[in-house]
């Protein structure tokens, strides 16, 4: 993956500094529920010693959102404990202490930007002579200078606040002013800049050298060897603190050379190779990052060949294919990122002139401040296999649209697996046990098989939490459509009827073998032709289509009991954690007894589709050599999964248009799919995460 990162970097190296300093522009997606957003300029007058406060809008329009964070070269924070010199970031308390001193060290001594600064650290902030001179917080904003506070402000604060809490109750009182006199609140605020005479001192020459030159400040003390990125001889180092991404393990005594705590012969980089990886790293933060569930994914494209096409042809067709993965990465449907993909790749194929050859790498990772924890590298994905996946989900969508006209039909995604198994998740909503789900992720997208038995048994698994409404400390336990109250049918059957979908479409995608009848067809009843042509096309044996019926049954007990008691205690017989062999015969009794019941009370109790049901039920289970005294072929857990998947299935097919009188359908029969109207509405809640 190195040498994917490295050639991407390669793609945006330069040698003029206004070009270099761009490509390592950090790009910003502000927040938009938070109303309009704004970045603050303190511009400081050397001229007439006064301070302006402006608060520009944030340009968050998706075709651009990237300008305004090149205007400011916005380049993040200093990595590791190094001190903040940059002086556009996203933390005001850098700026109202070490920002402006840190830069003043690393200009040179005749630099007219530097003058400049000295007369404003001078004029607008004061030194604490009592700090050690190496200490980041001896300088500190004067906001009487600025002409935000009364007099004696500064000094209380240096008086009563320990020197590393100083910064942060100045930019407190700092956008305390601001959203009092401006009505722009802290949180609508996404970067911050300084300013001298009305000139950004991010884009002074003098600045951007200094950036520049700190990114390989490792070569001060460098001495010749091998760059394992270019593989020339040159002044090498091992100092990979620059770096966003863990390259070599550099913090353990025990991988270096001869145990010696010495890395150089181990990972060294030149110049060369430090700034490949700098930039590439860059263009991957800000054009190839996603988001499925609570996980951050970088995709990294691979060239097999890059060598073989002009160096500002591959740019051009690297620029086409991710121009809107920036936009794609806002989106919160998994389905929407993929069609994106599948676009972009297949503009990959009809540039003229290039015929090129790609591997994709996926990084799932998490981030914080100190860390970079890494929880899957999806290594050498095939961009055929994206569009194999993404062809048969939207064959699986017609496929299911077509059985339910009125149920609305998912196309499976990366994304819709995450809300499928159940995921404990801690006080933030990170996933506690992602081992599962990360290792369902890389066989997926490899093609490796999956096992279904472990499968079937996740997904009944969070079914069943649904259906109780017991799905706190879940990942979807804050969704609406997925955390209703104990019963509702408009989460468990939504959620159910996605499950379907997602194992049909592994099993096209070739992650899961069809098991059961194979080549051997069941034939059912004339009048169960729907069922049978489900049933087939599924590959189901005696034993699954046998579960699938008594599912079909189930749904129409459960139907009457609706309709006579508005309620479905049918379904409180289902056990979510398994059915035994003992379970399954008590339940097929007690849903022909329920029946019997019903066929006399209930005027509209489909009598003759339910015979039917129960007679090839009867037959299937025999032919399956059902026994309660031996282990069945099915598994506690299949037998649920099979079972609900024939309720949801009639569920399905006997949806009609929401056209009510009264509680009543317009053909005067009652109201019997209400429960599972908030199913059709599904779209309203796809951006619930």
């Amino acid at each position: 993956m190195i040498d994917a990162i490295a050639s991407l970097g390669k793609l945006q190296y330069s040698e003029d500094p206004q070009q270099l300093i761009r490509s390592l522009v950090r790009f910003r997606r502000p927040d938009s529920s938070k109303g309009q957003t704004h970045y603050l300029i303190l511009d400081f007058s050397t001229k007439s010693k006064k301070c302006t406060i402006q608060l520009p809008e944030f340009n968050t329009r998706r075709e651009d959102f990237d300008y305004t964070p090149q205007r400011l070269h916005y380049i993040g924070i200093v990595p590791a404990a190094g001190l903040q010199y940059h002086t556009t970031g996203h933390d005001l308390r850098h700026l109202c202490s070490q920002v402006l001193p840190a830069v003043l060290d690393k200009l040179p001594g005749n630099s007219p930007l530097g003058e400049s600064i000295r007369q404003v650290l001078a004029d607008y902030f004061v030194l604490d002579m009592e700090l050690d001179p190496k200490n980041r917080y001896r300088y500190l904003l004067d906001l009487e200078a600025v002409g935000i506070v009364n007099a004696g402000f500064t000094n209380k604060i240096r008086s009563e606040a320990a020197d590393k809490e100083r910064p942060g109750l100045v930019a407190k009182e700092l956008l305390d002013w601001v959203k009092r006199e401006r009505q722009i609140a802290p949180e609508q605020i996404d970067l911050f800049a300084f300013s001298i005479d009305g000139q950004l001192i991010a884009r002074h020459p003098d600045y951007i050298r200094a950036v520049l030159d700190d990114q390989v400040s490792m070569f001060d003390k460098a001495q010749e060897g091998i760059c394992c990125v270019t593989g020339q001889q040159a002044e090498v180092s091992a100092d990979l603190t620059k770096f966003k991404f863990k390259y070599y393990i550099t913090d353990k005594l025990n991988f270096s050379s001869s145990l010696t705590g010495r890395f150089e012969r181990n990972f060294q980089l030149s110049r060369t190779g430090v700034w490949q990886l700098l930039l590439g790293e860059r263009y991957i933060m800000n054009r190839l990052r996603l988001r499925i569930g609570s996980f951050n994914v970088y995709m990294i494209p691979e060239f097999l060949d890059s060598a073989a096409y002009d160096v500002a042809e591959i740019r051009e067709t690297i620029n086409e294919v991710y121009s809107d993965v920036r936009a794609l990465a806002t989106q919160k449907e998994a389905r929407k990122i993929e069609e994106g993909l599948k676009k972009e790749l297949g503009a990959i194929e009809s540039l003229d002139g290039i015929r090129t050859q790609m591997l994709i790498n996926l990084l799932f990772f998490e981030e914080n401040k100190s860390e970079f924890k890494v929880y899957r590298h999806v290594k050498d994905i095939s961009p055929s296999r994206i569009t194999l996946m993404l062809d048969k989900g939207e064959e699986v969508r017609e496929y299911f649209q077509g059985i339910a006209e009125h149920f609305r039909a998912n196309r499976p995604s990366l994304e819709s697996l995450y809300y499928m198994i159940p995921l404990q998740v801690d006080g933030k909503g990170k996933v506690k046990n992602p081992q599962m789900l990360m290792q369902l992720y890389d066989s997926i997208l490899i093609g490796r098989k999956l096992d279904r038995r472990e499968l079937i048994e996740a997904f009944v698994a969070l079914l069943g939490r649904v259906y109780h409404g017991t799905t706190g400390g879940l990942q979807i336990g804050s969704r609406r459509d997925l955390s209703n109250e104990s019963g509702s049918d408009f989460a468990w059957i939504g959620m159910g009827w996605k499950q379907m979908h997602y194992i049909r479409w592994l099993e096209e995608i070739g992650n899961l073998k069809r098991e059961g009848a194979g080549d051997m067809a069941i034939e059912l009843l004339e009048e169960l032709e729907t069922e049978q042509a489900y049933i087939q096309a599924s590959g189901f044996d005696e034993a699954r289509a046998a579960m699938f019926l008594l599912g079909g049954t189930i749904k129409f007990v459960a139907d009457a009991q609706q309709a006579k008691l508005k309620s479905k205690p049918i379904m409180q017989k289902i056990n979510f954690k398994g059915i035994s062999e003992h379970h399954l015969q008590r339940l097929m009794t007690e849903v022909f007894e329920k029946a019997e019941y019903y066929r006399k009370v209930y005027e509209y109790f489909p009598r003759t589709r339910f015979d039917g049901f129960y007679l090839e039920l009867i037959r299937l289970l025999h032919l399956s050599r059902f026994s309660i005294t031996e282990q069945w072929k099915l598994n506690e857990q299949e037998t649920v999964h099979y079972i609900i998947s024939g309720y949801i299935f009639q569920v399905g097919i006997s949806m009609k248009p929401r056209e009510y009188n009264g509680g009543q359908t317009v053909d005067g029969q009652p109201d019997e799919y209400r429960a599972a109207d908030d199913i059709l509405d599904e779209e309203e809640h796809d951006d619930e995460q």
